[in-house]
């Protein structure tokens, strides 16, 4: 039986750290080993990560505990990431949009930081319509 990886977790949080400058939330009070990480200054989410749970939600034994990280990706690249062995459909998210990683030790930080990329593009604020583009008599220059 794998048991969960305190040092990936520790490995994943730092890897966030340096290399989007943010640092990990935790919004639950009754989870509070549960992080988020999220753009500045909308807030809005690129991963979560939520550590020992039963391994139970990625079917594995009743008495597994797992460490889970949620990304969000193209609808296109999740159905072809899901393997059920290191990618599995997300665990309380929208599953059409984000998926979730198990930290077992066996994907080092080459793997991690491409999808933590994707998922941290795909989550970025939009960046706002130039004036120019947003003048209807601006529609022919």
């Amino acid at each position: 039986m794998v048991q969960p990886s305190a040092p990936q977790r520790t490995e994943v949080v730092r890897l966030i750290e340096s290399r989007f400058g943010v640092h990990p939330q935790h919004p639950w009070a009754r989870t509070p080993d549960y992080a988020v990480f999220r753009h500045p200054p909308q807030q809005r989410w690129f991963a979560v990560l939520m550590p020992e749970l039963p391994g139970r939600v990625i079917g594995h034994p009743a008495g597994e505990r797992v460490d889970l990280l949620n990304l969000k990706a193209d609808p296109r690249m999740i159905g072809s990431l899901i393997d059920h062995r290191h990618f599995f459909p997300a665990y309380h998210m929208n599953k059409e949009h984000w998926y979730s990683v198990w930290l077992d030790g066996s994907l080092g930080a080459d793997t991690l930081l491409p999808l933590l990329e994707i998922s941290h593009r795909l989550t970025a604020p939009s960046l706002p319509k130039s004036p120019k583009s947003q003048n209807p008599a601006n529609a022919d220059l």
